[in-house]
């Protein structure tokens, strides 16, 4: 499925979008800490749901340490946060469900998606082999 990322990410950078609502953007300020608070909280709810309390990429059962690829809408364990970290941030946004300070719209973005949406998306893509 990273390969399909990859190039479906890449094919949208080289597409002129229509409109600005079809741009890709994600907020990069660091949330204050009542906020990070509350969406900690909304996080912690959100990987008990069923679909995103296993790893995206691998079986492995997330807990309270797992971690989330904002912009793919994942959510993933450490050792696959360590992969999609090397793919580079124009592909995959990596941020620590504890350890990051989660802003309002990285929080509403893995509630549009999840790891069954995600999935969907993404390995929908992927090219024939």
């Amino acid at each position: 499925w990273a390969s399909a990322a990859c190039s479906t990410y890449d094919g949208h950078l080289a597409q002129k979008p229509r409109t600005m609502s079809q741009m890709p953007s994600m907020s990069n300020y660091k949330a204050d800490a009542k906020e990070a608070d509350r969406n900690r909280k909304r996080l912690m709810a959100l990987i008990k749901r069923p679909g995103n309390n296993r790893c995206a990429d691998c079986p492995a059962r997330l807990a309270q340490n797992a971690w989330a690829s904002v912009n793919l809408g994942s959510f993933i364990c450490f050792q696959c946060s360590g992969i999609h970290r090397n793919l580079g941030v124009h592909i995959s946004k990596v941020r620590s469900l504890n350890l990051d300070s989660w802003n309002d719209d990285w929080v509403a973005q893995m509630e549009r998606w999840g790891n069954a949406r995600a999935a969907a998306y993404w390995e929908a893509r992927l090219r024939p082999q």
